[in-house]
């Protein structure tokens, strides 16, 4: 085979077959066979063996999509965001099914038995998708209870009417900053969940939590005690979702530390147990054709 390239071999496959026949082990083969017949040979390997290295490359780009859908979903929670985790985790199994097809039906190529790590695996990132689902509306519980919170104390330390006057609390107007307080470091903590902000966000809520109690019977007094157990029970729905929110947090960084180590343990092995075999049966074939060449061309003596 001549190194000038045909401008019908472009695709990077061929240039492995090329660098096969070129190598001089297949020296016989370059040196009994015509072009035309090194070209058919070329075709012949390459329909056979082509669709099975395409496919390892298809499941290593599978793989790493589902890594980063879940990783992103672990960021920035969506719906939409677990509906593609969902969709690339089947993907994943789809291309693996049509690759061990493939490697059922053509000698030579490499058997494999991931499907049940990749099935584990799948299950991993829908776990986690879940547990992002999860905190999320944690998330939403507790800014629905903040924004009643503060809706609630900054209509109340505008005043209010006692027959004909209208009375301030500055113990009022203190809750009103507390709980506006306690909204942004909540809020600021589920955004960035980190040592500081979630400290931060228990000073806020101690605080809170100590002007209540400790202005329990003029609250319950005024504004009413129907508003100061409202105000007791929106304080402990934020605190419980905040609780949890926490949890979620360190069972997601921990499942995510752990997903991650199996998506590079598995894209890995899929190059040196797929294709990397896939690549070498590529050039295998021309064995058989050199032997006979030989056979046929006895060296001259």
């Amino acid at each position: 085979v001549g190194h000038r390239r045909d401008a019908r071999w472009g695709d990077p496959l061929r240039d492995v077959f090329l660098r096969g026949f070129r190598d001089p082990a297949c020296g016989s083969v370059v040196a009994h066979h015509s072009n035309a017949g090194a070209a058919h040979l070329i075709g012949r390997v390459e329909r056979q063996f082509e669709p099975a290295l395409h496919k390892t490359r298809e499941l290593q780009e599978a793989l790493t999509t589902y890594s980063q859908s879940v990783i992103t979903v672990a960021h920035s929670p969506s719906k939409l965001q677990s509906a593609t985790v969902a969709d690339a985790g089947t993907s994943v199994l789809s291309v693996y099914d049509d690759y061990a097809k493939l490697a059922t039906a053509i000698p030579g190529i490499p058997k494999s038995n991931l499907r049940a790590r990749l099935e584990s695996f799948r299950i991993q990132g829908l776990t986690i998708a879940e547990l992002c689902s999860q905190r999320e509306s944690y998330t939403h519980s507790s800014q629905a209870a903040l924004n009643a919170l503060v809706a609630r104390t900054s209509h109340a330390a505008r005043g209010f009417e006692n027959g004909d006057q209208v009375y301030t609390s500055k113990s009022l107007s203190d809750l009103a900053r507390a709980a506006a307080a306690l909204r942004n470091g909540t809020l600021l903590y589920f955004a960035s969940p980190t040592d500081t902000t979630r400290a931060a966000a228990a000073d806020t809520e101690t605080n809170f939590r100590a002007l209540i109690r400790a202005h329990e019977q003029e609250f319950s007094r005024a504004p009413g005690q129907a508003w100061y157990e409202l105000m007791v029970n929106d304080l402990a729905i934020t605190s419980r979702a905040r609780a949890h929110h926490g949890a979620l947090e360190q069972t997601i960084d921990s499942s995510l530390t752990n997903f991650q180590q199996t998506s590079q343990q598995l894209v890995s092995e899929v190059a040196n147990a797929l294709q990397r075999p896939a690549c070498r049966a590529l050039t295998e074939p021309a064995g058989p054709p050199r032997a006979r060449a030989h056979h046929t061309h006895p060296p001259h003596t």
